[in-house]
């Protein structure tokens, strides 16, 4: 992780995403949570056939420099290794994520 900052997993995020699931209609929800809502996912092309997509994450934003604010998402892999840095978190790109639900 990056030196000087510290993010929690989100308490009920699960929970969250589950209730937009369950109250959007059936068939019109792409379910993607845990390792599911990876960079890859939020980055593909089946987001564009929704109108609404829904990201459980923490973010920070950089006031002098807008562009290394960004969407801080999983800090590990699958195997829960840790990932070294915040480099593809900047606002272009987005990094793997706990939870990513859309609707």
């Amino acid at each position: 992780m990056t030196k000087g900052f510290a993010f929690p997993r989100l308490p009920y995020s699960r929970e969250e995403a589950e209730a937009i699931i369950n109250a959007a209609a059936p068939g019109s929800v792409l379910r993607a949570l845990d390792f599911e809502a990876s960079r890859a996912t939020a980055l593909s092309s089946k987001l564009a056939d929704y109108d609404i997509v829904h990201f459980a994450t923490h973010g920070f934003v950089d006031d002098a420099r807008p562009d290394l604010s960004g969407l801080v998402l999983s800090l590990v892999d699958r195997a829960g290794r840790q990932w070294t840095g915040f480099s593809a978190c900047a606002t272009s790109t987005v990094c793997d994520s706990p939870s990513i639900s859309s609707s």
